[in-house]
């Protein structure tokens, strides 16, 4: 895999990043572990988790990934050569408060977390960094807004552990344009740390903007495009894995929210590149995002080392001029 740099700053990640929530609870240990394993082993050095993973799962209290990632970093020598990124943001201590009576999460479970406050960046860090057994976090993320705390507080909290040795750069996770703007325009005024990615659900399909909110929207991209300072990091990019059933193209209902006008010619045209260079679907998304612009880092989450190697086979695949336009203009 080759290494790029991360937006603005000197760290160099891999082109494929790896980060799977469920390490630590639906995910045991040892498949964790054989998983990591193979991304270390084919190069990869770009490592992503939360202090929050898994809440959401049934008995999950978060922070069971962290813990995952720390013991394996420890047990193979190997955390100087990890690039290694967590959040925070979004954990709730008390799980009851995020839950309706029925026992199902809140819609907007993720605004009810400890937020970004200086108070509460203070104390997740420390939480983090026991648990993944390191004395640094080389990418410290916003997890979500927080609009009532200023972004000031927030910037001056992270300025506050880059000083002391504690983190290396930080980005933001769904955060809206704007706001990455304005906390742009906050660091360099105050020269602060500054924001070099953001890390969004980005993928081919564009979902309906009415049914979900979270994701990196034409204007988000745009805006990347021409800040390139700002990198953009993608999660949930194979659709929980949809472009793999070929046969379910057809279907509206399968594709649910991400079903749109435009939707069959783009699996037209997927399907149409990923049959000249005899490669599946999901590789060619893969590629398409790397090599499109903006360029992404897409994050693979699986529990199989087979499809995190056919995965990474991506990384081989060189899309021309024609692939991509044809890929793009399907996509407008």
């Amino acid at each position: 895999m080759k290494k790029l740099k991360l937006g603005h700053t000197d760290i160099e990640i891999s082109q494929m990043g790896i980060g799977h929530c469920d390490f630590g609870t639906k995910i045991p240990k040892d498949t964790a572990f054989q998983v990591l394993d193979a991304y270390y082993d084919a190069g990869g050095n770009f490592i992503d988790t939360s202090n929050n993973y898994c809440i959401w799962l049934p008995g999950g209290k978060g922070g069971e990934c962290e813990t995952i990632i720390g013991e394996w970093m420890k047990n193979r020598r190997n955390r100087d050569h990890i690039v290694l990124s967590t959040k925070l943001g979004a954990n709730v201590e008390d799980l009851s408060s995020i839950r309706n009576s029925d026992g199902s999460l809140m819609s907007d479970w993720y605004l009810r977390g400890e937020g970004l406050s200086k108070k509460a960046i203070i104390a997740a860090i420390e939480g983090s960094l026991k648990r993944l057994q390191t004395d640094h976090i080389d990418l410290y993320y916003a997890h979500v807004e927080d609009a009532e705390i200023d972004p000031q507080e927030t910037l001056e909290a992270f300025d506050q552990l880059e000083k002391q040795g504690k983190i290396r750069a930080i980005g933001c996770s769904n955060h809206r344009t704007w706001r990455i703007e304005r906390a742009k325009q906050i660091s360099q005024k105050n020269n602060l740390i500054e924001y070099c990615c953001t890390q969004d659900l980005h993928t081919y399909l564009q979902p309906d903007p009415m049914k979900r909110a979270l994701f990196a929207t034409q204007e988000k991209l745009d805006y990347l495009r021409h800040n390139p300072e700002v990198a953009l990091i993608a999660y949930t990019p194979t659709l929980w894995g949809k472009y793999a059933q070929t046969e379910k193209y057809e279907d509206p209902s399968f594709w649910d929210e991400f079903y749109g006008p435009t939707t069959a010619a783009k699996l037209n045209a997927l399907r149409e590149i990923a049959a000249k260079h005899n490669a599946s679907e999901i590789q060619i998304v893969y590629a398409w995002m790397m090599q499109n612009s903006p360029p992404a880092v897409p994050l693979i989450a699986t529990s199989s080392v087979q499809h995190l190697l056919e995965n990474l086979a991506a990384c081989k695949i060189s899309l021309s001029d024609g692939d991509l336009n044809i890929l793009n203009k399907a996509n407008n």
